[in-house]
């Protein structure tokens, strides 16, 4: 499958504008090495917009299971972890939690992996499953 044809994928399933972002090839914006086979996220993932106020950026996205978060990745643009992604947990729809929820990893793509190994564990420690856990 073409690159293209298969970033422009994973947006199908949403219609939200912020998603279509990954029509553009992700090395654009450092979500991969080029070196590393990419990894292509299970879940629908988009542009993390706050309010209308706060116009979604490259360097901010929330992953969904449906309509459930699942959890954020951020870049960090400043500081003594500039140039990593922080990737967070942030399913709140379950009782029991599990550690750890958050991090820091080189590639966004690495991050959204994180993210959607890690929910996996915790749907399963709740005795559920996510909806792209096979």
């Amino acid at each position: 499958m073409p690159e293209q044809d298969n970033q422009a994928r994973l947006c199908d399933e949403g219609h939200d504008e912020n998603a279509l972002l990954f029509a553009t090839p992700v090395s654009h914006f450092g979500l991969m090495s080029e070196t590393k086979r990419r990894y292509q996220p299970l879940y629908h993932w988009r542009r993390t917009r706050i309010d209308e106020n706060d116009p979604p950026d490259d360097n901010d996205w929330s992953g969904y299971d449906g309509e459930n978060c699942i959890g954020r990745i951020q870049k960090q643009l400043h500081g003594p972890m500039k140039g990593k992604w922080m990737w967070n947990l942030l399913a709140t729809h379950v009782r029991l939690r599990i550690l750890p929820q958050s991090g820091f990893i080189d590639e966004g793509r690495e991050a959204m992996r994180r993210v959607e190994e890690r929910y996996h564990d915790l749907m399963r420690t709740n005795d559920q499953r996510g909806s792209k856990d096979g």
